[in-house]
C-alpha cells in the first residue's frame, strides 16, 4: 500500500508544475457539469480531498464559500499556495486526515479514488467528518470505474446515493450523504 502511495506521490510531484496547463479545462468542465446538482451556500464549509493545484479552488472563485485544500503532494500544494496564498492547505493523505469530526458541509473527491490502495478506506475516512446533513461529491475515472462499481464503493461505505451518472468528460460522479442524514 505505501509503495503505490509513494509512486503516486513522486509522479505528482513530478508534474506539479505543468498540471494546471494539462487539467484545468478538464477539471473545468467537471466542476460545471457537477455544481449544476450542488447549491453551495455562505457558510459552507468544504473540504477538497486530494486537491493538487487547487484548481477547485481556482474555479469557485465566484462563490463565497470556506474551502480547505488538502493533498498529499507538497509540491502540488506549493502550487496552489502560489495562486491562493491566503487559503488554507493542508499536506496529508487521504486515509489519515487531521480534521474534526463532524466539521464539513461538503466534501469532495474529485478523481483521487483511482490512486488509493484501499477506495474504501479512502472514503470511510472522509466521511467521519461531514456533518450530519453533509453532501459528498466523487468523481472516479471511466476506465478504472463502472457504475456498478462506484454504486457497490457508496453502499459498502453508508453514503445514500442521491445521484449518480456519467460526466460529459472521462468520468463517473456521485453525489451523496451519510445514511441516515436528512436533506438540506
Amino acid at each position: 500500500m505505501k509503495n503505490k502511495k509513494q509512486e503516486v506521490r513522486r509522479k505528482y510531484d513530478a508534474t506539479a508544475d505543468k498540471y494546471d496547463s494539462r487539467y484545468k479545462q478538464i477539471q473545468f468542465t467537471k466542476y460545471r457539469e457537477i455544481l449544476s446538482f450542488i447549491k453551495l451556500r455562505s457558510e459552507d464549509i468544504l473540504i477538497d480531498i486530494g486537491c493538487g493545484t487547487a484548481l477547485f479552488l481556482d474555479f469557485l472563485q465566484q462563490y463565497d464559500i470556506n474551502i480547505i485544500c488538502c493533498d498529499f503532494s507538497y509540491k502540488m500544494l506549493l502550487e496552489g499556495k502560489k495562486k491562493h496564498p491566503n487559503s488554507c492547505f493542508i499536506c496529508a493523505d487521504a486515509d489519515l486526515l487531521p480534521f474534526k469530526k463532524n466539521s464539513c458541509d461538503i466534501l469532495t473527491f474529485f478523481s483521487i479514488l483511482q490512486n488509493s490502495p484501499k477506495p474504501a478506506i479512502t472514503l470511510n475516512e472522509g466521511i467521519l467528518f461531514l456533518k450530519e446533513n453533509g453532501k459528498i461529491i466523487l468523481s472516479v475515472l471511466t476506465n478504472i470505474f463502472n457504475l456498478d462499481d462506484l454504486s457497490k464503493l457508496a453502499k459498502d461505505v453508508d453514503i445514500e446515493v442521491e445521484k449518480i451518472w456519467k460526466l460529459k468528460i472521462e468520468d463517473y460522479c456521485l453525489i451523496g450523504k451519510k445514511k441516515g442524514s436528512k436533506l438540506y
